[in-house]
């Protein structure tokens, strides 16, 4: 008898193929004793034996074959993502380190300018000198009860800026921060400074006595007053000519 599956010869009374493990049945003998002539002259095929797992006749092992680049893929995902990192980090640190927050500059900062301050009649001068790495200035009103800082003025380059219009008798405090258009220089107590406008004093009351080519003059002292300065004056050319400064 001729297993239908394989086509190897078995005894008659085989219940499974003796090769394949096929069930061979009586239909099956029948068939195959028929045709037992035919399947002699028949060449064999070889069919591989089936494994301990008894697949069925209908069921085949179709290994996929290795496919080039397969191991590939996973190696150009990570190398997209390592790119697309690279990217992203670089446009951080652009503008990171446009806006001052990756700079040497923003840990640092600029470092503040040393002020001077002049009083005068309803005005306060401010001076100050270059920072280095500076473009400009900007100078601030500082109020001490609500602690709020006001600009004042944008001083490109410059090193002093006048404040006019004030009231004579009242103390101002202000603040001069250098910067370079990114980083400026810190908000700190130690950089107010304080100045008050004050009106010129009164003049002296001056009393002359002439003698012998000689005229000597003298006055009370005024009160705020620190020096003197003693002019001729040309009524003619309408002129004052400093003649002595008197401290």
């Amino acid at each position: 008898m001729f297993c239908s599956n394989c086509g190897t010869k078995n005894s008659d009374n085989a219940v499974f193929c003796e090769e394949c493990g096929y069930r061979m049945n009586a239909e099956t003998a029948a068939q195959t004793n028929g045709t037992a002539a035919q399947a002699a002259a028949a060449p064999q095929q070889y069919q591989a034996p089936q494994s301990s797992a008894n697949f069925s006749a209908s069921q085949t092992y179709n290994p996929s074959p290795d496919k080039p680049g397969r191991k590939a893929k996973p190696i150009l995902i990570v190398l997209i993502s390592v790119i697309a990192v690279a990217v992203l980090a670089a446009a951080a640190w652009l503008f990171l380190g446009k806006s001052g927050f990756l700079s040497a500059k923003s840990a640092e900062g600029l470092s503040a300018p040393e002020v001077t301050a002049t009083a005068g009649n309803g005005f306060i001068a401010l001076n100050w000198e270059t920072v280095d790495g500076a473009e400009t200035y900007r100078v601030f009103t500082y109020d001490k009860n609500t602690k709020k800082y006001t600009l004042l003025a944008d001083v490109p380059q410059g090193t002093g800026y006048t404040i006019k219009s004030l009231k004579n008798g009242t103390s101002y405090v202000f603040l001069v921060r250098a910067g370079d258009g990114t980083v400026w220089s810190p908000y700190t107590s130690e950089n107010l400074i304080t100045a008050q406008p004050a009106a010129p004093p009164a003049a002296p009351k001056v009393k002359a006595q002439a003698a012998n080519g000689t005229v000597t003059l003298t006055w009370e002292t005024v009160s705020s007053a620190v020096s003197y300065k003693v002019y001729a004056y040309d009524t003619a050319k309408k002129t004052y000519t400093l003649l002595a400064t008197v401290k």
